[in-house]
């Protein structure tokens, strides 16, 4: 006890300026002597007395505690570097694929954006010509009286569709009703079911619809 007194007074004045010191006997028996109780007081030493798995084997602990023998390992290294013996927090379980392998990455992070999936609208086909032509029409027009627009008449022809709608239609039904009347759509060959008609409107009345 001696020697442990003159090494401890050797290095007296390094270990006054250590903090968080814990002081873990191998044993950690109750009759520690007087003389090593005061010197570990007078170092502001913090002494860990009758811990529960004292002098076993990391194996014996695991099996004390219902535990993997590992998950003590982690512990006891975890404690050692940081002087914590709990897990840190985990916000979430980490991934295990890679931003290849996430077939929904874009369309979780578009759905985040505010983008959704729709069907497109369908409008007539404008081209770069009919484009700079309208907008000339209504810098010319812009202007113009009342009285003008009066005198005009507007005309359009347009395809209507007398077997119902071209795009996709849905409907519920059974594996075994799939010929079934009501839900099938009918068709006719090289592009019939259609008819055209042309119309026309005024200031002050809309004109007869005529067939093509």
């Amino acid at each position: 006890m001696d020697r442990l007194k003159l090494a401890i007074d050797q290095k007296r004045p390094a270990l006054f300026n250590r903090i968080d010191v814990v002081f873990h006997q191998d044993n950690a028996r109750p009759y520690t002597s007087i003389v090593t109780r005061q010197n570990l007081w007078e170092l502001g030493w913090e002494v860990l007395m009758r811990p529960p798995y004292s002098g076993k084997s990391r194996r014996n602990i695991a099996k004390s505690a219902g535990r993997q023998n590992s998950s003590i390992q982690h512990v006891i290294y975890n404690f050692i570097s940081t002087r914590v013996y709990t897990s840190k927090p985990h916000l979430d379980r980490p991934s295990k694929l890679t931003i290849r392998e996430k077939r929904n990455t874009a369309r979780k992070i578009l759905k985040k954006a505010g983008y959704q999936s729709r069907v497109v609208r369908r409008k007539p086909y404008i081209s770069v010509t009919s484009r700079f032509k309208r907008i000339a029409f209504e810098k010319d027009h812009i202007h113009k009286p009342l009285e003008f627009w009066k005198t005009e008449i507007f005309c359009d022809e347009g395809i209507f569709c007398i077997l119902g709608i071209k795009g996709r239609k849905l409907v519920w039904r059974d594996p075994c009703t799939v010929i079934q009347k009501e839900h099938l759509v009918p068709m006719l060959k090289h592009g019939g079911g259609g008819v055209m008609v042309c119309g026309c409107m005024a200031s002050n009345d809309v004109g007869k619809v005529e067939y093509i």
